[in-house]
C-alpha cells in the first residue's frame, strides 16, 4: 500500500517538495527516512506511479 498524491512530483536536490499548503509542518518525511537509512547503512527504493507514492526500506542490523 502507498500514499496517494495529486500526481505531480517536484524533485529538489535528492528529495521532493511537498504540495501541501502548510509547508511549515509538511515535507520532512522522506528526508527523515533517508537520515535513518544512512545511520543504519540501509537502502531505500522510491517509486511513484498512478498517483501513488511507495517507499521500500531495508535496514541492516548492526
Amino acid at each position: 500500500m502507498g500514499n496517494t498524491f495529486d500526481g505531480n512530483v517536484t524533485a529538489k536536490d535528492s528529495g521532493f517538495l511537498t504540495t501541501k499548503e502548510d509547508k511549515k509542518n509538511h515535507g520532512f518525511g522522506v528526508d527523515i527516512i533517508k537520515e535513518t537509512i544512512k545511520k543504519y547503512d540501509g537502502e531505500i527504493d522510491i517509486v511513484y506511479e498512478n498517483n501513488y507514492f511507495f517507499n521500500t526500506v531495508i535496514l541492516h542490523n548492526k
